[in-house]
């Protein structure tokens, strides 16, 4: 554990979004009211002034995108402003931002499968005017830019672009939270902590979670998970290198 160390700690956050960059192979989260907090050898410069963080984006290791459930858009660490939805009226909120590879534009997944494109990002289609069963949770880039998956809360995978569908999951007992994209596919994470790759790694981590998650990225560390108590697990073929339950004190439920 003596590898890993806290960039800023704030008491009193309840962390709804973690991400993280392959390249670093470590997370950066972002907490309710747009603070940002780094674990790692990360740079964290500045905070997003919002009360309604959804979603995170991550450049090579640098700048930051956060989504807020309106539609604004927050850029730090350097990354570039490319356009909101802050004053626009909007069917459904906001729940997932992804960028593209170039750090030149981001897209944003709304809960009833809207997707809004901003800078060198494409608009390749979208659920919009479509009934789902289950609202859109979370939305993953290709690595060519080019494609974005969706996935609802059931585990459906909806593909755009040259973005392929792999496979989904149902399991009644446990909710999904995210996607990742990772290795010719992408991985699908379940709020009991359980992550299921599909595409060219076939494989899945089931990692000592306790609690329930409330976002997930996987990179080629493994599994990184966050509870909402603001408990933050890292795994790695098949054992924890990170779990620490007292990062922060919690809000209350």
């Amino acid at each position: 554990r003596g590898g890993f160390f806290f960039a800023r700690r704030r008491r009193h956050a309840r962390y709804i979004s973690v991400t993280g960059v392959q390249t670093c192979a470590l997370p950066i989260w972002v907490t309710i009211d747009g603070r940002l907090i780094g674990v790692g050898d990360v740079v964290v410069d500045g905070d997003a002034q919002t009360t309604s963080a959804v979603g995170l984006a991550v450049l090579d290791c640098g700048g930051v995108f956060i989504a807020g459930t309106d539609g604004g858009v927050f850029a730090l660490n350097g990354s570039r402003f490319r356009g909101s939805l802050g004053n626009i009226a909007l069917a459904a909120p906001v729940v997932a931002i992804a960028a593209t590879p170039s750090g030149e534009g981001y897209w944003m997944a709304a809960a009833d499968g809207g997707v809004f494109a901003f800078g060198d990002a494409g608009f390749l289609g979208s659920l919009g005017g479509i009934s789902l069963g289950r609202p859109i949770v979370d939305m993953a880039a290709t690595g060519s830019g080019s494609g974005y998956w969706m996935i609802d809360s059931d585990g459906q995978v909806y593909a755009f672009g040259d973005a392929r569908h792999y496979g989904s999951i149902s399991d009644p007992a446990s909710s999904v939270i995210a996607i990742s994209a990772l290795a010719g596919g992408y991985v699908i994470t379940r709020s009991d902590g359980r992550s299921i790759a599909f595409g060219s790694l076939s494989r899945s981590w089931s990692p000592e979670f306790v609690g329930t998650a409330v976002d997930a990225f996987v990179g080629s560390l493994g599994p990184v998970l966050v509870s909402s108590r603001g408990d933050l697990t890292i795994s790695s073929n098949g054992r924890n290198l990170l779990q620490a339950s007292t990062l922060v004190a919690a809000e209350p439920a």
